[in-house]
């Protein structure tokens, strides 16, 4: 990694942490000035922008990869530097045979001001991901267009709140009278970060903005941040449990579920996932639902505490008290002082005895 990159890494690491207050960001790269920059209050904040110089000629050569997953994300931190720089290779993938590449490559080009992206923009409105359609939304806006603007108007119906209000703000304001250059990446001659050093940057850029939208009471937008950052980086599991959370509290229980199993499937081989799902299902008393991801949980971690009390504190639920007191015993194994499990322990072999006596 270079000199600079582990610098601004060292930055955001500042701040990959729940802050107390926005005015606790560095100085060097204050959370509210940023925020001042944009033209519109609903925008994202443009935290990559500010941190990458040189432009992005390490995103434009990955979109020559084979792996079209890689191409896409290449494609959207394009469009989160605004590297006007990279229009050319943007049109060269327009037609890709991989939606998500054309998506991305349209977003980035709308938000750099070149209308070729505007089809690939709006057929992002219809059948993406909330967060990809929140993204379509910025650069249509960006591109300003009468026809831009008018295909927003058409897709307004049906959309997430997030996705309706961005809409609402977008049609509502002007578009920009510089579309593409709310906040262009800089360009100091030199190459710019590599590929690992521009992923990892927008990663902690994501958590640093999220953590923004967090203070400012904005879920659906801390959710829209989660979901960017698993699209880069699928292994960032406490994401999906955050968002997973924030979206049951506000009563999106499907939404929550959908956002647990996308984990499961990203990450097969970690027990966060099917822990973090099966004990929603218990917190909701739904525990036939809960047992298997539980039971998951153990099998893929057997060190893990918690989820093997949760697990055993199921099985009870489910009127299982011998498996239940099995796991007690395998937690003493573990952690032969844990007096909670030594009194669970005891009140289960009490109820099984009393049972066997009647």
């Amino acid at each position: 990694m270079t000199t600079a990159c582990l610098a601004s890494v060292v930055l955001l690491l500042s701040y990959a942490v729940p802050l107390q207050d926005a005015s606790e960001a560095p100085a060097d790269l204050d959370l509210e000035v940023v925020a001042s920059s944009r033209a519109a209050n609903w925008l994202p904040l443009p935290v990559l922008s500010r941190i990458v110089d040189g432009g992005t000629p390490a995103a434009v050569r990955q979109l020559c990869v084979r792996d079209s997953l890689e191409r896409a994300r290449a494609a959207f931190l394009i469009g989160e530097t605004c590297d006007k720089s990279a229009v050319a290779a943007l049109h060269s993938v327009l037609a890709d045979p991989s939606r998500p590449v054309r998506i991305h490559a349209g977003i980035a080009l709308c938000r750099l001001g070149d209308n070729a992206g505007m089809k690939a923009a709006s057929a992002a409105l219809v059948g993406s991901r909330p967060w990809v359609r929140y993204y379509a939304v910025v650069g249509l806006w960006q591109l300003g267009t009468q026809q831009a603007l008018r295909a927003l108007e058409q897709h307004r119906h049906g959309q997430t709140s997030l996705v309706a209000e961005a809409i609402d703000w977008a049609l509502a304001g002007r578009a920009p009278s510089d579309a593409g250059s709310v906040e262009p990446a800089r360009s100091s001659g030199a190459d710019g970060p590599d590929w690992e050093d521009l992923w990892e940057l927008a990663v902690l850029a994501l958590v640093y903005e999220s953590d923004w939208w967090w203070h400012k009471g904005n879920y659906d937008q801390c959710v829209r941040c989660n979901d960017a950052l698993t699209f880069l980086d699928p292994s960032a599991e406490d994401s999906y449990s955050n968002s997973a959370w924030l979206l049951w509290s506000g009563g999106h229980h499907t939404e929550a579920i959908g956002v647990y199993h996308r984990c499961i499937e990203a990450n097969p081989q970690s027990n966060h996932g099917a822990f973090y799902l099966g004990f929603y299902y218990f917190q909701h008393g739904l525990h036939v639902e809960a047992e298997p991801y539980l039971r998951r949980a153990v099998t893929l971690r057997p060190g893990d505490d918690i989820a093997r009390r949760a697990y055993a504190h199921c099985l009870e639920k489910l009127g299982r008290p011998t498996e239940a007191i099995a796991q007690w015993e395998a937690l003493l194994q573990l952690k032969p002082n844990d007096g909670a499990a030594v009194l669970n322990l005891n009140r289960l072999r009490s109820i099984v005895v009393g049972a066997q006596a009647h």
